[in-house]
């Protein structure tokens, strides 16, 4: 199911509107560099906030895995860079996929209603 970006829900389209609460939820993975490791998103998340020390892919309920060739048909991961902040609205999504060409730490900011779990 496609995602859409959290600025897009917000007047203005700011990208770090003013007020923006502290994330109900944080988590870190660490990534080796070809493993693909996979993230149950916790009940009641609607937004992430991915962002990580090294560039790496991210599909949603699909398995992830470093192209290597053209993918033209839509299935392609999602490539966050290095430095970046990439926000994401969840949708009905269970889990999500990440891999890397090298080691990186990957950190996940939750928004989510109620209890986060």
């Amino acid at each position: 199911m496609p995602s859409s970006p959290l600025y897009g829900i917000f007047a203005g389209g700011d990208l770090f509107p003013e007020g923006m609460s502290w994330p109900s939820w944080i988590d870190a993975l660490v990534l080796t560099a070809n493993t693909e490791v996979q993230y149950n998103i916790p009940n009641n998340a609607r937004y992430i906030r991915m962002s990580g020390t090294g560039n790496f892919y991210v599909l949603m309920d699909n398995k992830a895995a470093i192209p290597t060739s053209d993918i033209l048909d839509g299935s392609a991961p999602l490539l966050v860079l290095s430095g970046d902040a990439d926000l994401r609205e969840l949708g009905d999504a269970t889990y999500l996929s990440f891999i890397a060409a090298g080691n990186c730490s990957v950190c996940l900011e939750i928004y989510g209603d109620g209890d986060i779990s």
